[in-house]
């Protein structure tokens, strides 16, 4: 498996609200924080219900039936970039005020 960094304004998410484990947000966030991220499993960046039912063919056909997906999603109602949503949390403070701070002294 290849491994490979992405930057948070090429991973797609969904728009829900507020985080699923605020607990887990903060572990992350103390792990990237002291860049600590290689201790961090691969992380799938699209949704399973579009990408398992790919994994069982391993030709490039199936890759770029993959990206086209992706693309495809990109701009759906639904979706939006990790970057956006964590510029959405922290204008709408629904997450802690000291990651709201560190997110703010990064810009």
């Amino acid at each position: 498996m290849k491994r490979i960094k992405l930057n948070p304004n090429e991973i797609l998410t969904t728009k829900d609200f507020p985080v699923h484990s605020l607990n887990t947000l903060k572990i992350y966030f103390k792990i990237c924080k002291e860049n600590l991220e290689s201790v961090l499993p691969p992380t799938p960046v699209i949704p399973f219900s579009v990408g398992l039912p790919l994994l069982s063919r391993k030709d490039k056909k199936s890759k770029e039936e993959l990206k086209d997906k992706a693309e495809h999603f990109k701009d759906a109602k639904f979706f939006e970039t990790v970057e956006d949503k964590t510029k959405r949390m922290v204008k709408e403070k629904v997450i802690p005020k000291y990651m709201i701070n560190y997110y703010e002294g990064l810009r």
